[in-house]
């Protein structure tokens, strides 16, 4: 694995670990009964958003380096392509 390859997927799993707290502090938190009920559903689309546009910041070290290097790495690509999705949908929920 090379040195692009280990940040771009340190960066995604960075995001992936920000939306797995937010979601498990959010859990945590709960007081009522109802909720209880409640908590895990907003748990996990507020990690998701957060998380969301945090991924901004793998998907454009991965475009600079798809970019400078011409790399033909399908990990490189796959960071790209994955978090440009995630921050896309974010985008799309707000927008809508």
């Amino acid at each position: 694995m090379t040195r692009n390859e280990k940040i771009c997927l340190s960066l995604l799993c960075v995001c992936v670990a920000v939306m797995l707290t937010t979601w498990l502090v959010t859990f945590i938190q709960t007081g009522s009964a109802e909720t209880k009920l409640w908590s895990p559903i907003a748990g996990f689309f507020k990690g998701y958003i957060y998380a969301g546009v945090l991924s901004i910041i793998p998907a454009s070290y991965s475009a600079k380096q798809l970019d400078k290097n011409r790399d033909n790495s399908v990990l490189v690509k796959m960071t790209f392509i994955i978090s440009t999705i995630w921050f896309c949908s974010v985008v799309l929920v707000y927008l809508s």
